[in-house]
């Protein structure tokens, strides 16, 4: 059974929508726990703070940097297991 804190999931794990066309970036100082790509588009997951994220992604000049809400359902899954987790077939 695990635990949630409502306030450090407020504050420290973040949706994120990025792309920086064909650059080659580095996000190694960032806790990615999750990341999907749609085309030049990435979809990630990160634990970390957003003051942390907005510096980190800001500094390569992203053409597209967006934060987008977390449902609790994609939360469940980041924490109980990956995509490919049944539990993903269940609530999807």
């Amino acid at each position: 059974m695990k635990e949630f804190d409502l306030e450090y999931i407020q504050t420290h794990i973040h949706k994120i929508q990025v792309s920086f066309g064909d650059k080659e970036v580095h996000l190694d100082d960032l806790n990615i726990a999750y990341q999907e790509e749609r085309g030049s588009v990435k979809i990630l997951i990160i634990e970390d703070s957003l003051s942390n994220i907005r510096k980190v992604i800001g500094d390569q000049s992203p053409l597209i940097f967006d934060i987008l809400p977390l449902s609790l359902e994609e939360l469940f899954i980041y924490e109980v297991g990956g995509e490919d987790d049944d539990v993903q077939k269940l609530i999807f």
